[in-house]
């Protein structure tokens, strides 16, 4: 028995693998076998069983120009879809999109101040209006990814104690959302900053990438997504990626999580922006206050030093506020990283270029289905 459930796992792995390699780029049979290390007929099975599915599709390379024509196996971007509903402290939004990523229907609204049960009374009858209108199947459809502020616990669906965030507290979402389908729809919770380091995975910048760190701020606090080995690192609790608790003076700033020094008292934006003209981070750059860039590059720059010298990453995705024309902070950031790490490849900081809030709470299920 025990045999035949790891046999059973195995196949069901080996078809993640492929399906994950056939998301992420253009591969023929041999590519994958080599790539996958699984032999040439076992692709071929797996690939036979997802053509007959209608999952992917097969066809000549149009980029081939020597010899005999490669097949190239790609994905069947309507055969499945995905829910993304994103929560933030002002708003949120419901949208659906397909396997590749692209958002078919969408809507947002403000985020009123009351009972978090109106708002996914509304948001479970915005899904299924959506639905309706896409004329999509329940059995095609995923599941249900939400984002929220962290910190949460996303093995119980529960969204814990973000700041500002106060009628949220130890919210069961799941659960709730679930029994307002009548449990048939696969639900799931996430962190925002780790929905964005799934989507960059996916669809963004990182596809190919293996090992990057999504770093978010916005005016209530600093956090992180990071890939490791291709997945989603979370921690033996699922709380890993508290970016913005790293400690980058012992004996500094009290925060409020009982550390002391923490990266969110110096480098969070309310701390940046402390006693300057500006009430947004955007109204700084715009004015092209070089001091403040230079003094977020100065504290932010000590934490992203000893995540990267941790975790052996080679790409930083600056998301949120501070990825707001950020040309100049990626490129300080570049020197004074690549200056004092002990990595043996240079490091690069983007800015991430997506506004796609649909898609990331989305990818949380992609991401459910493809491991």
């Amino acid at each position: 028995m025990t045999r035949a459930i790891n046999s059973e796992s195995m196949k069901e792995n080996n078809r993640k693998q492929i399906l994950r390699l056939i998301m992420k780029g253009e591969y023929s049979r041999a590519n994958i076998a080599k790539m996958t290390g699984l032999t040439k007929a076992a692709v071929s099975i797996i690939t036979e069983s997802f053509l007959q599915m209608n999952l992917v599709t097969e066809e000549p390379s149009t980029s081939f120009s020597v010899g005999r024509r490669p097949w190239i196996l790609s994905l069947c971007e309507n055969r499945y879809y995905a829910v993304g509903v994103n929560i933030s402290r002002t708003s949120y939004e419901v949208g659906i999109h397909n396997l590749v990523g692209k958002v078919l229907i969408s809507e947002k609204k403000p985020l009123p101040d009351c009972d978090p049960d109106l708002i996914l009374e509304d948001i479970h009858d915005i899904i299924l209006a959506q639905l309706k209108a896409q004329n999509i199947a329940h059995e095609d459809l995923l599941g249900i990814g939400v984002t929220a502020p962290g910190p949460i616990d996303y093995e119980n669906g529960v969204i814990l104690s973000p700041p500002n965030f106060e009628r949220w507290h130890n919210y069961e979402l799941t659960s709730k959302m679930g029994a307002l389908f009548d449990n048939s729809f696969t639900i799931k919770l996430e962190n925002v900053s780790n929905a964005v380091a799934l989507y960059e995975n996916y669809y963004g910048k990182q596809i190919n990438s293996d090992n990057f760190m999504v770093v978010l701020a916005d005016d209530t606090g600093i956090g992180a997504g990071i890939i490791v080995g291709n997945a989603l690192y979370r921690g033996a609790t699922g709380l890993g990626g508290e970016f913005g608790h790293i400690s980058i003076d012992i004996n500094g700033k009290q925060c409020s999580c009982g550390n002391k020094g923490c990266l969110e008292r110096y480098a969070g934006i309310p701390e940046i922006l402390k006693d300057t003209p500006y009430s947004t981070w955007e109204e700084a750059i715009d004015a092209n206050d070089t001091g403040l860039i230079e003094k977020m590059a100065h504290y932010l720059s000590a934490a992203l030093i000893s995540a990267i010298n941790l975790f052996d990453i080679n790409t930083v995705i600056l998301m949120g506020h501070i990825g707001y024309k950020a040309d100049v902070l990626c490129h300080l950031l570049e020197n004074k990283i690549n200056d004092r790490t002990i990595t043996k490849s240079s490091v690069s900081i983007v800015a991430s270029d997506f506004n796609n809030l649909v898609g990331v709470a989305g990818s949380i299920m992609i991401n459910d289905f493809l491991t």
